[in-house]
């Protein structure tokens, strides 16, 4: 049975949550701070924020009229410099578990968010007469319509309507559709799920895709990744050098996290001759390492490998990048073909890369650049670097995701 109980909530748990321990049982609060004393509802271990009898002086207006209701931010109520060192202590908090001892003995976050998200996925669906379109409600399974999103960049922010419009045109009745929506150089890249296959379609249902894309303004359309139409190929701009994106193929989020990362990255691998990319996607930080270095790379993703492979080859100067197709959980790099190798860098999704870790420290390389977006697995592998030989030198966080419990950071090991 559920009780109403007055609480002054102590800390932020890992979700973006307050968290207050009584009895030795946690207690978790969503939207409200430490330090408040609030009102809630409290079921099964959690509490539903009813009043704030006390604010906390960090709290803040929200930017966005969906926030508490759309499942998209966690934290558009706390202020900004709170969240970065928050986001530091996620990070502290990962390593201390881990027994690991920080550079410095301190970790900062900086802003990476810069202009919005490029990338974003939608859900739509008819109800009522209506096309909803947007993301899904806080711990529900509602669909949260949007007419803005403040997380969003410009374009996409200006590109709502178009969107809506396109799953009006494209949804039948009890029909769900996931739009997975990138901003490319050459327009929007929209790759609609819960369609049917493209090759079920028709003469007729093929030029009304085409005809409502071009409507949209599209740059291309796919179902479930395959073409449905094409105006101008997708391309994003890395370093100086023009890449095709493959559908649904993986892009960070934020244009500015990725240069700040590509910075620090390059600025890490000043004076290597031969370096390793694992999980390169398309070439992120791959493209920008050739200016100096030779570069050999790995991903899963075969039509990444394809894009990465085209865009080295038309790009200018610069040393030799070839990129494979290899799926490094199953079969990480191995020391042997790891020989001569100056650096490693290393961008794993965010199940971390254990086993690849795990063949770095039989390897004879010395030193070992890793990009993460999680610190629990992060915190993870640098154990098994640091148990294999490494130390951990550097550590610098990035805020990608506003608003939301999500940290990106990179750093740096060398063999003692």
């Amino acid at each position: 049975m559920a009780q109403i109980n007055e609480l002054i909530m102590e800390n932020m748990a890992s979700l973006g949550e307050a968290i207050i321990t009584t009895n030795d049982n946690p207690i978790y609060v969503r939207f409200a701070l430490p330090g408040e004393k609030v009102k809630v509802e409290i079921a099964a271990g959690r509490g539903n924020l009813l009043e704030i009898l006390s604010p906390s002086p960090d709290r803040i207006t929200p930017i966005c009229p969906h926030f508490t209701i759309c499942g998209g931010c966690a934290l558009q109520h706390w202020r900004e410099d709170k969240v970065l060192e928050w986001k530091a202590d996620l990070i502290k908090r990962a390593l201390d578990r881990a027994a690991i001892e920080i550079p410095n003995g301190e970790i900062k976050v900086q802003p990476a968010w810069g202009n919005g998200r490029r990338r974003a996925k939608f859900s739509a669906k008819r109800e009522n007469g209506q096309v909803l379109l947007g993301f899904m409600g806080q711990k529900s399974n509602s669909l949260i319509d949007i007419k803005e999103c403040a997380i969003l960049t410009p374009n996409l922010q200006t590109a709502l309507p178009k969107l809506r419009e396109l799953a009006k045109a494209l949804i039948g009745e009890a029909q769900e559709l996931t739009l997975n929506v990138t901003q490319s150089a050459s327009g929007l890249d929209v790759d609609i799920m819960g369609l049917k296959p493209i090759e079920k379609y028709g003469r007729q249902e093929l030029e009304k895709l085409a005809r409502v894309s071009q409507i949209a303004g599209l740059a291309r359309l796919t179902l479930a990744g395959h073409n449905a139409f094409v105006q101008a190929t997708p391309y994003v701009i890395i370093g100086d050098v023009a890449v095709d994106i493959p559908a649904n193929s993986f892009l960070q989020a934020s244009e500015n996290c990725e240069n700040q990362l590509a910075e620090i990255v390059i600025k890490w691998a000043k004076g290597k001759k031969r370096i390793a990319d694992l999980f390169c996607g398309i070439g992120t930080f791959a493209l920008r390492l050739k200016k100096s270095a030779e570069v050999t790379a790995y991903e899963m993703h075969q039509e990444s490998v394809f894009a990465l492979n085209s865009a080295a080859k038309k790009a200018a100067g610069g040393h030799t990048l070839k990129a494979f197709s290899r799926d490094l959980f199953r079969v990480p790099v191995a020391p042997l073909e790891l020989k001569n190798i100056d650096l490693v860098v290393l961008n794993p999704a965010r199940q971390g890369a254990e086993a690849q870790c795990k063949q770095l420290v039989r390897a004879k390389i010395n030193e070992v650049v890793y990009i993460s977006c999680d610190p629990t697995s992060f915190a993870r592998d640098a154990n098994i670097l640091i148990e294999g030989g490494f130390e951990l030198s550097q550590i610098h966080g990035f805020d990608q995701f506003r608003f939301s419990p999500h940290v990106e950071l990179a750093a740096k090991f060398a063999r003692k």
